[in-house]
């Protein structure tokens, strides 16, 4: 498999509805994984680059959204190793991403700080800065080399195939997939939208939707790439930003109730911290009208001209 160069092309172009899904699948992944393993050797290489970390993380969820697409013409346990790669190559760098996005957050916080304010943001800041530390020193689950080996196992099992996917073609895999992801957003949207847990969700389900348009809408339907694709974009930010809030306000907390060993002396650190937790909930308020009125929007429309 050659080596990708860059983290562009989102866009699967070159699939038709008509190709064998023995040769669009081969395409699907191809493009899928390459930037992986392009960005897993930058990561190797820089790991205290926030951009490469972020792109991995990117490329993975992108090809496991294309693995979720070919599983129906997939051997079973082919799909599981590469389920289960790629699933634990994600977890592994996403906590420090999150990390990072927090600590830029911050940063960006401490140039307006009073001197009242400013201890507590540079302790928390420092508290981030040791814990993406830490985070950094853990191993990578493989080494690009491996991915390699077992990608291109992948692409040769995918060329084997199921007997009975070996006449099937593209278009009725790229419906189905498509169908699936909006049914699984849809049923995201009914759950209870005040509670965390419901809210992410949909932030997954919003993720896997996206990723699934981004294979299938320039070869099925260009008014998935122009009409929907963008509501989805801002869902994602709109729920990033709540997701953030989220995670700062929690990591916050543990911060603040840790105060009490330093007794005294860490009266000084309260108000900056309590700062901070006020701008995160306004924040994550903020986000929460953003997404009601985004909400509003997405069910405004015929749910055919969605799906």
């Amino acid at each position: 498999m050659a080596e990708s160069r860059s983290s562009e092309g989102k866009w699967l172009e070159g699939l038709r509805s008509e190709m064998p899904i023995q040769q669009a699948g081969r395409l699907v992944l191809q493009a899928r994984l390459q930037p992986v393993l392009h960005w897993l050797e930058q990561f190797q290489q820089h790991p205290s680059d926030p951009e490469a970390i972020h792109q991995l993380r990117v490329s993975v969820r992108r090809s496991e959204a294309g693995l979720r697409l070919l599983r129906p013409c997939m051997r079973r346990k082919t799909y599981r190793e590469a389920r289960a790669t790629l699933r634990t190559l994600r977890e592994s760098v996403s906590a420090t991403r999150d990390a990072d996005v927090l600590i830029l957050n911050i940063q960006k916080c401490l140039e307006n700080a009073s001197p009242s304010t400013r201890p507590g943001r540079e302790l928390f800041l420092g508290f981030l800065l040791g814990r993406r530390s830490l985070l950094q020193q853990q191993p990578l689950p493989l080494l690009p080399s491996q991915l390699q080996q077992q990608a291109e196992r992948w692409l040769d099992a995918l060329n084997r195939g199921k007997a009975s996917a070996k006449s099937l073609t593209f278009g009725p895999f790229a419906r189905n997939a498509l169908h699936e992801a909006f049914e699984r957003l849809e049923n995201a949207l009914k759950a209870d939208l005040s509670d965390e847990v419901a809210l992410h969700a949909v932030r997954i389900a919003g993720k896997r939707l996206r990723y699934v348009i981004e294979i299938v809408g320039p070869s099925l339907d260009r008014s998935l790439v122009v009409e929907i694709y963008p509501q989805l974009e801002n869902l994602q930010e709109i729920l990033g930003l709540a997701n953030d809030a989220h995670t700062a306000i929690g990591l916050l907390k543990l911060v603040r109730s840790s105060l009490s060993v330093l007794g005294s002396s860490g009266k000084e650190y309260r108000p900056g911290l309590a700062s901070l937790l006020r701008l995160h909930r306004r924040q994550q308020l903020q986000q929460r009208r953003r997404f009601q009125q985004w909400l509003n929007q997405w069910q405004s429309q015929p749910k055919s001209s969605r799906m």
